[in-house]
């Protein structure tokens, strides 16, 4: 799947994640503004949609959601060797990569292997 194409299946995904910040005391008009400017700057990091989406390609696909962090969790975790990412990026990038997303707030859950996670614990403990 192309990021486009993950656009288009998942309207509220912009560079934040799904969605924005916060929704409070805003109008629909500057909600919608927001989103759309969230959006604009995914499509405008395709660079490190890819660094991310070539790092994410690395773990399995499991059956099952895999609760063990969410993307804004994981997106810290591929930082540690491909340098700063949106949690918007590492998102598209694991929805072009094929992985399913549980989507809760601004971040998902993916089905994606318990390894990706040992690399922060690798990092951290050596």
């Amino acid at each position: 799947m192309t990021l486009e194409q993950v656009m288009e299946k998942y309207p509220t995904l912009g560079s934040f994640g799904f969605g924005i910040f916060s929704y409070r005391n805003k109008s629909n008009e500057e909600i919608a503004e927001e989103l759309r400017q969230k959006r604009l700057n995914l499509m405008q990091s395709a660079e490190r949609v890819e660094a991310a989406r070539l790092w994410i390609s690395r773990f399995v696909k499991l059956k099952n959601i895999n609760k063990t962090g969410s993307s804004y969790g994981l997106k810290h975790v591929a930082e540690r060797e491909i340098g700063y990412i949106t949690n918007g990026e590492l998102i598209a990038a694991a929805l072009m990569e094929g992985f399913n997303v549980q989507i809760e707030g601004p971040n998902g859950y993916f089905n994606i292997s318990q390894k990706a996670w040992q690399t922060k614990l690798q990092a951290i403990f050596g």
